[in-house]
């Protein structure tokens, strides 16, 4: 199983072995096939699952970041939610995280039957251009812990693995 990260918007790219996932408080209406339930997992028309969330455990709880479109200085360093962030991150059990992860990619790529290696794909609002993301301390928590999981990238729509 390989990790990634991304945002909402690629989604409609994906294959059918990336699984995204929801690292976020709040996702779009559509993630959720527009019925306001944040528990509700759908396939789109293309296959792809929508709405598996991991912000019950990557999340610090009743956290939100209050700067949101006001902050003008998008400097991450400078930034309470991001260092309560990775301060949350490190109390986390990493085999957990990983064993939480590996099932979904499991139980998907066996209901599915495709034979492809299943990509879980964490899901973030920002692009990567803003560094005011949970992005970067996802990033650094997996590294810290031997796993290197990089942004997706994409040719002509398609992604690159």
């Amino acid at each position: 199983m390989r990790i990634y990260t991304s945002y909402f918007y690629h989604i409609r790219h994906f294959t059918r072995n990336m699984i995204p996932i929801s690292t976020t408080y709040s996702d779009p209406l559509w993630y959720h096939d527009f019925t306001r339930n944040y528990n509700y997992i759908f396939q789109d028309k293309r296959r792809i699952y929508n709405g598996i969330r991991a912000n019950i455990f990557l999340m610090p709880k009743d956290y939100k970041c209050e700067c949101g479109p006001s902050c003008i200085e998008h400097n991450p360093a400078n930034c309470d939610f991001l260092k309560d962030y990775r301060v949350h991150l490190d109390t986390l059990d990493f085999n957990y995280v990983i064993k939480q992860l590996e099932r979904i990619a499991r139980d998907i790529q066996e209901i599915e039957g495709f034979e492809e290696e299943p990509i879980i794909v964490l899901i973030v609002y920002e692009t990567p251009s803003n560094p005011c993301s949970e992005r970067g301390p996802l990033q650094d928590w997996f590294k810290k812990h031997g796993v290197d999981v990089k942004e997706l990238q994409f040719l002509d729509k398609k992604p690159i693995v």
